[in-house]
């Protein structure tokens, strides 16, 4: 027996009519379900600095308009969204708002760092968390900044590292220590160096006269009377041959042979002759060089940079950096450009676009165009 057939549907013109309708009104509905809209991207922070004048000190943006009024006995920089601020001898923090976040209430008080704040009290150093609750309450003789999760602290006359419990992570003290980076820790056992994990436990041997901290993978060590280069396993990379050396920045470090300075790669291979009085690690790609009494800075290249020659000069920061000559500072930038001619009596570095300087009873903020963007008499120190 065949399979029954079913005759096909007839369509008729009013339910094609129907079924056209619906379509379009299930498209409308869908099309008019829409999401809310998404919220604005929030505004970055504005980066303030800090002024004094006659009445105090308060903040300005990077315009030179004042932002937070002038209402403080002293003012510092933005750190993690808060600056320190005194007020009738004691410190406290600040929001970007000018609000006070934590009362004055401090003998002593650093910026933040890693969530939490140095302060002094009663004599005794201990940290805060940015509600200014204590952490780990005041209790120890010097306290410094926590840097990769923990802090080195010290009670008598020795150190040691806590983390941000305050639980101490040596097992002993040490006679000098020294911040923790690229995550180990240089350390003085007895008068010789050597550096710990962030577990407080030895994994280069406390071997060495001196040492720096670890850069860019290795570390300057002095042995004897040379110095070399060793990585994080305390292998030695470079041997010990240098009459001085100094870190790694940019790919190279700073080295001394026959009372002349030069510049090695990571092979130990001279790349810029040491043919220099004087040098300053690689800022930015570049590096301040001295021969004779006159300043100059080169490239990774070991290339001059500008023709002009300085007195004095500094490491570049935010892509400028301060210059003297008879006595007065300017700027320059990377490719050795005057952006302001040496004219001040104090300056200081770029930061986020603006440097600080003096001029007489004038203290101003310049921008990268010499500009001043705001001035004010009085010393804002």
């Amino acid at each position: 027996m065949s399979p029954t057939r079913r005759s096909p549907r007839r369509t008729t013109p009013w339910t094609a009519m129907a079924l056209l309708s619906l379509s379009v009104m299930t498209v409308t509905i869908l099309s008019c379900k829409k999401g809310p809209p998404p919220p604005p991207a929030p505004k970055e922070p504005a980066i303030l600095f800090p002024i004094k004048q006659s009445g105090g000190s308060g903040y300005i943006d990077q315009t030179g308009a004042l932002v937070i009024p002038v209402k403080f006995d002293a003012a510092f920089e933005f750190s993690e969204g808060l600056a320190k601020v005194k007020l009738d001898g004691k410190w406290g923090f600040i929001d970007k708002s000018g609000d006070i976040v934590i009362p004055a209430q401090f003998d002593e008080a650093w910026s933040f760092s890693d969530g939490l704040a140095v302060i002094k009290s009663g004599g005794k150093w201990g940290y805060i968390d940015k509600t200014g609750n204590a952490a780990i309450p005041p209790q120890y003789d010097e306290a410094w900044a926590f840097s990769e999760g923990f802090a080195k602290v010290k009670s008598g006359r020795r150190w040691c590292f806590i983390d941000k419990t305050g639980r101490f992570i040596c097992k002993k003290k040490f006679d000098d220590v020294w911040p923790f980076t690229e995550g180990l820790a240089a350390v003085n056992d007895g008068n010789k160096w050597g550096f710990i994990d962030r577990n407080g436990r030895f994994v280069i041997s406390p071997t060495f006269d001196f040492v720096s901290e670890f850069s860019e993978g290795l570390a300057v060590v002095n042995a004897g009377d040379k110095w070399g280069y060793i990585n994080s396993s305390g292998t030695y990379v470079i041997k010990p041959q240098f009459v001085n050396a100094g870190r790694f920045s940019n790919g190279l470090a700073k080295i001394t042979r026959k009372n002349k300075m030069g510049f090695i790669d990571k092979t130990g291979e001279i790349v810029i002759p040491a043919t220099y009085d004087d040098a300053s690690d690689f800022s930015e790609g570049l590096a301040k060089v001295k021969s004779g009494r006159q300043c100059l800075f080169i490239d990774l290249k070991g290339q001059p940079v500008g023709t002009n020659r300085f007195d004095i000069a500094f490491d570049f920061h935010d892509g400028v950096a301060l210059v003297n000559n008879g006595g007065a500072w300017g700027y320059i930038d990377k490719t050795g450009h005057t952006i302001a001619e040496p004219q001040y009596d104090i300056a200081f570095d770029f930061r986020d676009g603006l440097a600080m300087v003096n001029k007489g009873d004038q203290w101003l903020y310049i921008d990268k165009t010499g500009k001043t963007v705001w001035s004010s008499a009085g010393n804002p120190s």
